[in-house]
């Protein structure tokens, strides 16, 4: 059984901070340096995205070299670009964030399950 030649491009991997959001894709391509007197590669940056606190996006450290558009943003949530634009809203799945202004547009669903008391907190 011969092994399949290996074709570089197709593959894409994500580098993420210690918050576990995305900063930069790379593709498995290897781009050789301009240095020729040493054989250096140096990485094929995709896209490259930094945050503020919160989760908005900073436009000035904010780059594409593809033409689609990366899907998720802050915490690793998907972006719902349709209603107010890029990165500006972000689904969690039962509640949805803005993260402009830090905050979800929604209550917690869970919270009309879990109703504690004052006094069940403190155990009396």
């Amino acid at each position: 059984m011969t092994p399949s030649p290996r074709t570089a491009g197709h593959h894409q991997y994500e580098l993420t901070n210690h918050l576990g959001n995305v900063s930069v894709i790379v593709s498995d391509n290897k781009l050789l340096s301009a240095n020729q007197s040493q054989k250096l590669y140096l990485p094929d940056v995709l896209e490259y995205q930094d945050y503020y606190p919160f989760g908005m996006v900073m436009n000035e450290r904010k780059g594409s070299y593809t033409d689609r558009d990366y899907r998720y943003g802050y915490n690793g949530k998907e972006n719902d670009n349709e209603v107010k634009g890029e990165s500006n809203q972000q689904d969690y799945g039962f509640r949805v964030y803005d993260p402009r202004v830090g905050r979800f547009l929604s209550v917690d669903p869970l919270t009309e399950f879990n109703a504690v008391s004052e006094r069940q907190c403190l155990g009396s």
